[in-house]
């Protein structure tokens, strides 16, 4: 579970509040609002990237700042979250060491991920640095899912994927939900309730740093 408690942030002119959230076990909270509405920044503020003014972060029951939690997690905002001068296979084979994931494991993951959207992506044919940006996307978001994290967090994850990457994206979402937290953000609408059942979902607005469920 995460729970949030008189969360308060404030940079420049821009200020994000949240007087109480909890996210539990076997939902997708998808987070919808335009662009500087905060969507990024409630992310980074769950993920420790940022610290609040004031306000409790907990997940698993301590404060966000105890990092052991991230051994629980697949995250993925941005591309700084790549090491974009491995390739693709050899990222995952690095994640793989701080998870502690046997390369048999890796191999057979990153083969499953390249025959479900019909092409090599996991390999060592090129740079990350030289892959598209939907592609470095891809790269980000499926090696999230390798360790079978119990918490996954997104930021826009659709955006700029294909048909089969979104496919893939949905279908990994659904079968990992049951027992696990999902938070996604949004931009444009993304319509997950034929995939995933429609209890799973959870619907939250953002504007103006302000939370509210839709």
């Amino acid at each position: 579970m995460i729970s949030l408690s008189s969360l308060y942030y404030k940079i420049g002119n821009f200020e994000l509040k949240i007087p109480e959230l909890i996210f539990e076990k076997g939902k997708i909270y998808k987070i919808k609002g335009e662009n500087g509405s905060g969507k990024t920044t409630l992310l980074r503020l769950i993920c420790g990237l940022y610290r609040q003014n004031s306000g409790r972060i907990e997940i698993f029951g301590a404060s966000n700042q105890d990092e052991n939690w991230l051994y629980r997690a697949g995250i993925y905002l941005d591309e700084s979250f790549l090491i974009d001068y491995l390739t693709p296979l050899e990222f995952l084979h690095f994640k793989g060491l701080f998870y502690k994931i046997k390369p048999v494991v890796i191999d057979k993951f990153s083969n499953e991920i390249n025959e479900s959207i019909s092409y090599k992506l996991f390999s060592n044919d090129k740079l990350i640095r030289e892959l598209s940006q939907g592609n470095k996307k891809k790269v980000g978001i499926y090696s999230s899912f390798m360790h079978d994290p119990e918490i996954l967090i997104f930021d826009e994850p659709f955006e700029g994927l294909d048909e089969k990457g979104r496919t893939l994206l949905i279908k990994l979402l659904s079968e990992k939900i049951c027992d696990r937290i999902g938070i996604i953000t949004v931009h444009h609408e993304v319509d997950l309730k034929g995939s995933i059942k429609e209890g799973e979902i959870v619907e939250l607005g953002m504007k103006n740093g302000l939370l509210n469920y839709s």
